[in-house]
């Protein structure tokens, strides 16, 4: 077998991952990690491979393993258990980091996190994973929700996750991406839903308006997820239905806190009050300004637009108002001591 080192083993494992992601499909590599993985893995009998590609197995190391601690009804094996479900005749002459190579690759074809003493334990290479540590099977969501909640979060809060396939640590990444998604959203989505609310009754705006439709999804979307994690999370977001759609929800809860900047801005609404009726262009401004207020985010962006309609007011004001009147010039007074200056005589 291939020496292990950290770079191999880190390597080979990686290359793994990618494979369990393929869903049975076999996983194409170059030549230098197909060498890698063929004179590890391969040699365990943990996978196949072929010209230029590496395939999983339904009959391997890791379904021995299996096999084994059902017979024996072990739900939550430990470190110790699995090394010597491994090689129980003692054929194999294992070295202990083949072993936890094998350890390893068997908790992640399983779906299994690893936990010293109630605690996540990362295994690292040179230090051989204690006995005691526990190969826990964590609940995971279904299939179905996991699918249903990676994309709707992809549209909403434009998470992209390298790997997607079902298991603890990408929910758990999952977790930790959402989590600053929402510190970073929420506030802004929760208090664009009353800004709009009140600048549309200034208005007399009435009937559907897909703008507030929208923002009110995106602040019941956030919402939702508060305080919950990891499991919750996901079937929170999977049994979810965005209106107006998930891609709508995602852009206006990108513009959230610029859009509540610009509702809540007096000069731009102050522009908007002092607009006269009757005079030409003013109704325009309203009608722009109603429109943007109206139209979705995802089809006009409501900051730039109402100051460019705050813009056009303050021209039109400018230009419908005259400049006031200079002020009457101030009598000059004479010299104190001087008397004041005679009328000029009359010329007839």
């Amino acid at each position: 077998m291939r020496k292990l080192t950290k770079l191999v083993v880190e390597r080979v494992l990686e290359r793994f991952m990618d494979l369990l992601e393929r869903d049975g499909k076999p996983l194409e590599l170059d030549k230098d990690d197909l060498e890698k993985v063929r004179g590890t893995l391969g040699e365990l009998g943990i996978i196949k491979t072929s010209e230029g590609a590496a395939h999983g197995m339904t009959e391997g190391k890791l379904q021995d393993i299996e096999q084994r601690r059902r017979q024996r009804n072990v739900e939550q094996p430990t470190a110790a258990e699995v090394r010597g479900w491994i090689d129980e005749g003692r054929k194999m002459g294992l070295q202990p980091d083949a072993q936890d190579l094998i350890v390893r690759a068997y908790a992640m074809g399983a779906a299994r996190t690893f936990v010293l003493y109630g605690k996540p334990y990362t295994p690292a290479y040179g230090t051989q994973i204690p006995d005691d540590v526990v190969l826990e099977k964590p609940e995971l969501p279904t299939q179905s929700e996991w699918v249903k909640a990676i994309d709707l979060a992809g549209h909403a809060f434009g998470i992209t996750l390298p790997r997607r396939a079902l298991n603890a640590d990408n929910v758990k990444r999952f977790e930790a991406e959402l989590a600053a998604k929402l510190q970073k959203l929420a506030g802004g989505a929760a208090k664009v839903v009353p800004a709009l609310e009140r600048r549309l009754a200034e208005r007399r705006v009435t009937g559907d308006v897909d703008r507030l439709v929208t923002a009110r999804s995106g602040a019941a979307l956030c919402a939702l997820l508060e305080g919950k994690k990891g499991v919750e999370q996901v079937r929170a977001l999977a049994s979810f239905e965005p209106r107006t759609s998930a891609k709508a929800v995602g852009i206006a809860l990108l513009a959230s806190d610029p859009g509540v900047a610009a509702l809540d801005d007096k000069l731009i609404f102050g522009a908007f009050a002092r607009l006269p009726v009757g005079v030409a262009g003013a109704e325009t401004i309203r009608e722009g300004v109603e429109r943007a207020l109206r139209l979705d985010e995802i089809h006009e962006s409501l900051a730039p637009a109402l100051r460019r309609q705050a813009e056009a007011a303050n021209e039109l004001l400018t230009a419908i108002q005259p400049p006031p009147l200079a002020p009457p010039a101030a009598p000059v007074e004479p010299p104190r001591g001087m008397p004041p200056l005679a009328p000029s005589p009359h010329v007839p």
